[in-house]
């Protein structure tokens, strides 16, 4: 593990990125429809160069019974465990489709009357929960990282899916998210990088956990680029994708 002091230095900032983002949000000085499409260049870059890779690679890594795992498969699940190995991204799939659940189960316009402050918050918590469990999953994972330029290389990165993430919450939940919503975020990120502190989780189990991750990064990517409400600039996001692909790919 790296040094928790270094650790500190790079994951506090990008843990409260959310909680200063409005005061440092690209949006207040680049046009959305070029700072958008860059940053999901970015995200999307990181995750077919990094995240795929190190899922295959965790899922081939193999289990010895000595090793102190708090979160592992035992037993008859070590079957389970084996067959997750053989199909690593199932879980992209399930992670996919459980973002884009979330989303389409608000997807149609809220009627105005005495039920559409209820919805509205209703549809509030449901995002913050399943963006809870999509911001424990990330923290967890920067606390794995073992190398002073992979970390360099996931804060960039996340840096800037979080703006991203923060610009669509601000756009549907302005009043909420800035009140309390992005507080929640930032916490969440907290708790699941000491999670990874003091729990080791299997490699099996933490492919799935990767994947699952991916999946939901990628539909907000493609729910960005393929979206008919935002003008996005192909340029931006092919600069995007061919200089940190080139970056990914030296280091």
């Amino acid at each position: 593990m790296l040094n928790l002091s270094l650790t500190l230095a790079i994951g506090l900032p990008l843990t409260f990125l959310h909680v200063w983002s409005p005061y440092v949000h690209p949006g207040r000085y680049i046009d959305s429809r070029y700072w958008l499409p860059f940053a999901d260049g970015i995200s999307i870059t990181y995750i077919f160069l990094q995240l795929l890779p190190e899922i295959t690679h965790l899922a081939d890594e193999v289990l010895h019974p000595d090793e102190p795992y708090v979160v592992r498969f035992s037993g008859w699940l070590e079957a389970l465990s084996a067959w997750g190995a053989q199909n690593p991204f199932l879980p992209l799939l399930v992670g996919f489709t459980f973002f884009y659940g979330l989303e389409r189960g608000f997807e149609r316009p809220v009627a105005h009357g005495p039920s559409d402050g209820a919805e509205r918050r209703v549809h509030f918590w449901v995002h913050m929960f399943g963006m809870s469990l999509y911001k424990i999953l990330l923290g967890y994972l920067m606390g794995q990282i073992t190398s002073v330029s992979g970390l360099l290389i996931f804060a960039f990165a996340m840096t800037m899916h979080f703006l991203v993430i923060d610009f669509h919450l601000l756009e549907m939940h302005r009043s909420a998210y800035h009140r309390i919503g992005r507080w929640i975020l930032s916490g969440a990120f907290l708790v699941g990088w000491i999670l990874s502190t003091q729990v080791e989780i299997a490699p099996p189990v933490l492919a799935m956990l990767v994947s699952f991750v991916a999946g939901g990064a990628v539909l907000m990517v493609i729910q960005d680029e393929f979206s008919e409400s935002h003008d996005n600039s192909y340029a931006a996001f092919l600069i995007a994708v061919l200089l940190y692909g080139s970056l990914l790919l030296v280091f």
